[in-house]
C-alpha cells in the first residue's frame, strides 16, 4: 500500500487540497502497490562489479567523505569566535593534531610497559597491528602457575614452548622456520624477568576490510577467542590459514644472556591449535566451507604460543553438530583446554 504522504501528494496533484484528502479518505483509499523491478536500482545491479573495477570502491569518488569533513568543521564552529572564523578553525585543527600526537606517544609508552622498554611486534604489516593493555596488575609466577595446574595436558610443555617462542621472537626467526628445536642450554640463555607473566583479558587487533577500510575487533577471553593467522606452509593443497583458540593473553619482559641489551617487553598469545580435517573438500568448486577440528592432546603441537602481530582477525566458528561430541582428543577433567563447550 502507498504511504500516507504518497496518497496526499497524489490527491494534491489532482487538484484537491489537504482538507479534501482528509474528508475523502474513505473514497480515495490508498492504492495498492506491487513490487516493481523496472527501476534503475535493479537495472544497474549487474554493473556494480565492473564499475568498482573501473573506478575503485565507492569511497574513491563519493561526496560523503567531504560532507563528513564539513560536519567536523561545523562542530568546531560553535566553539570559536565568529569574528575570525578561519583563524579559529585553524587553531582548533592544530590542537586536534597535537592531541592526536600525544595520544600516539602515550600509546607507544603504554605498549612498552610505561618504562621505556620497546615492544617487539615484529612481522606486523600495519602500525599498530595489535593493541594490548599495559597494566601489570595480574602478575602470574610461571612456576606457581605450573604447580597449581599439575597434571593438565595443556601445560605439559608450557615452559619449553614458552622459551622456544621467545627465542624465535628475539632472534627474528620467520614463521616458516619456527620448527627449529633449541637445546636446553640455548633455552636457558633466555631470562624472563622475575619468572613472571602478566595476564590480560582483552586485546585489540586491526584488519583491512574488502573495501580497504581499516577496522578492528576485540579478542576477549570467554567471549570471542578464535583467531586466524597466515600459514607458514607453502605448496599445492596447503590451506592459506591456520586457526587457533586463545587460552591466554600475556606480556612479559625478557632478554638474552651475552647481549648488551636491556629487557624488552613482548606480547604473546597462548593458543590451542586447530587442524584441517583430512579428506574434507572445500572451496568454490566444492561449494563447502573449510572444516577444522581439535588436535589430539598427545601431539606436541596442540598447544603453543603466537605473536599477536600475526593475527589476521577473530573468526566465528560454526559447530558441526552432525559430528557429535567426544573426549577422545582431550580427556575429560579439569583442564584449561576444556573450558569451552566442545
Amino acid at each position: 500500500m502507498e504511504l500516507p504522504r504518497e496518497k496526499t501528494a497524489r490527491l494534491w496533484k489532482k487538484g484537491q487540497s489537504h482538507a479534501d484528502a482528509n474528508t475523502l479518505s474513505g473514497v480515495n483509499s490508498p492504492k495498492a502497490k506491487t513490487f516493481n523491478m523496472q527501476t534503475y536500482k535493479f537495472h544497474a545491479l549487474g554493473d556494480y562489479v565492473r564499475s568498482i573495477r573501473l573506478f575503485g570502491t565507492t569511497d574513491s569518488y563519493t561526496t560523503q567523505i567531504g560532507e563528513l569533513a564539513h560536519r567536523a568543521l561545523k562542530a568546531c564552529y560553535l566553539l570559536i569566535s565568529k569574528k575570525y572564523t578561519i583563524r579559529g578553525l585553524s587553531k582548533h585543527e592544530q590542537r586536534r593534531r597535537c592531541l592526536q600526537r600525544i595520544d600516539e606517544l602515550q600509546l607507544q609508552t603504554d605498549e612498552s610497559g610505561g618504562c621505556g622498554i620497546p615492544c617487539l611486534s615484529k612481522g606486523s604489516t600495519q602500525s599498530p597491528q595489535h593493541i594490548l593493555p599495559s597494566h601489570r596488575t595480574a602478575a602470574q609466577d610461571i612456576f606457581t602457575m605450573l604447580q597449581s595446574q599439575e597434571g593438565d595436558p595443556a601445560i605439559k610443555d608450557f615452559l619449553p614452548n614458552l622459551r622456544t617462542h621467545l627465542l624465535h621472537r628475539l632472534l627474528d626467526v620467520p614463521l616458516s622456520d619456527q620448527d627449529k628445536v633449541y637445546l636446553p642450554d640455548e633455552r636457558n640463555k633466555l631470562l624472563i624477568r622475575s619468572n613472571t607473566l602478566y595476564a590480560l583479558k582483552t586485546a585489540q587487533t586491526q584488519f583491512t576490510t574488502y573495501n580497504l577500510r581499516q577496522e578492528y575487533n576485540f579478542l576477549h577471553l570467554g567471549h570471542q577467542y578464535d583467531i586466524m593467522v597466515p600459514t607458514g606452509e607453502s605448496g599445492p593443497g596447503c590451506h592459506p590459514y591456520w586457526y587457533a583458540w586463545v587460552l591466554g593473553i600475556y606480556h612479559t619482559d625478557v632478554c638474552l644472556l651475552g647481549r648488551d641489551e636491556d629487557y624488552c617487553n613482548i606480547h604473546l598469545l597462548w593458543v590451542q591449535w586447530f587442524g584441517i580435517c583430512p579428506g574434507h573438500r572445500s572451496g568454490v568448486k566444492a561449494g563447502r566451507l573449510p572444516k577444522i577440528g581439535f588436535i589430539p592432546c598427545s601431539d606436541s603441537a596442540t598447544f603453543g604460543f603466537l605473536n599477536p602481530a600475526l593475527v589476521i582477525r577473530t573468526v566465528h566458528l560454526i559447530p558441526a553438530f552432525v559430528d557429535g561430541r567426544g573426549s577422545h582428543l582431550l580427556p575429560l577433567g579439569k583442564s584449561v583446554g576444556q573450558q569451552r563447550d566442545k
